[in-house]
Order: structure tokens, then sequence, then C-alpha cells
């Protein structure tokens, strides 16, 4: 069984432009996952270690000029690994730095020679990321599921002590 984790957003992408015999064009679009991706597949092998499949993928969208031209920027990590019960693994190098300008003017008087550098402003914004994933795989017995349900219950009930959604779980 694959685990899967995606945040971020779907973003239109132009595949085809076609025009017709009245010179209408038209435009396919499909749909992408932009942001955050995580698949993680475990295996537990016979001397009770995990093998864990990974893949982490990290995109985004760059700035443009063309607003017909989506432009994403990909980061990804794939591996294998093989770790004891209950380990824990982290999981980086998904770093990333990012300068911004953005400018804000008043309508003709910026437009002025000499003078109009006094009616504008401009912000340089810096931004890093740094995307760290901490894995612990645990096996879970029989016994810790069954308290796991257990526990669950007795939370819910205290939320709602007036009613009893669950009987006592044998």
């Amino acid at each position: 069984m694959q685990g899967e984790i995606i945040v971020g957003q779907e973003v239109p992408f132009i595949t085809s432009r076609e025009t017709n015999t009245d010179s209408k064009l038209f435009q396919n679009l499909e749909r992408k996952d932009v942001g955050l991706k995580l698949k993680v597949k475990p295996q537990i092998n016979n001397n009770g270690n995990i093998t864990l499949s990974i893949e982490q993928e990290m995109s985004y969208l760059l700035p443009s000029s063309n607003a017909s031209d989506v432009i994403t920027s990909k980061r990804k990590i794939k591996t294998t690994v093989i770790v004891n019960n209950n380990q824990l693994l982290i999981l980086g190098g998904l770093i990333d730095d990012s300068e911004r300008d953005t400018g804000m003017s008043v309508p003709l008087l910026s437009d002025v020679p000499i003078f109009g550098d006094l009616f504008k402003q401009t912000n340089k914004t810096k931004e890093k990321r740094n995307l760290l994933i901490f894995l612990r795989p645990t096996i879970l017995s029989d016994e810790i599921i069954d308290n796991i349900g257990t526990n669950n219950i007795k939370n819910i009930n205290s939320i709602l002590p007036s009613e009893n959604l669950f009987e006592k779980v044998n």
C-alpha cells in the first residue's frame, strides 16, 4: 500500500492551440498539481526492518511575463531506504532562495523627468525556504491497534459526555 500527501493547487497548462475554419482559436488545457507531493510505500521485512520507497517533489510557479505561458520550478527526491522500527528518518535538501521586486508609483507624476523618482517606491523581498520532512515508521501490533481504537472512543465520549455514541468495545 502506498501513502500520498499533496499540498498545493491544480494549475491549468496549455497543451495545444488550434484554429478552426472560422479563424477562432481553441486551446486545450491540462491541469497539473503544483506544490508539495510526498509518496511513501512501506514494506516490512522478515527481520523487522522497514523498507521505504520515498518520492518527494516540490514545485511552484515562476513569475512569467506572458500570461499564456506557465513556468514551474521543480525539485525532486526519489530514494529507497531501510530503517529500523521506530527509527527517525530525515529527508532534506530542498532549499530555495528567491528575490522578488515589487513597485508602486503615482500615475503621471512618476513619469515626470528628473522628479519622477520621488513618486516611485520599490521593495525587494528575499525569501528562503528550507524543506525538511521527518518520518518515523512504526510497526503497529494488533494490541496497539486495539488500544488506539479504544482510546479514540474514550476521547469521543469525553467530548460528548451526555451522549454515549459508542458502547464499550470488548
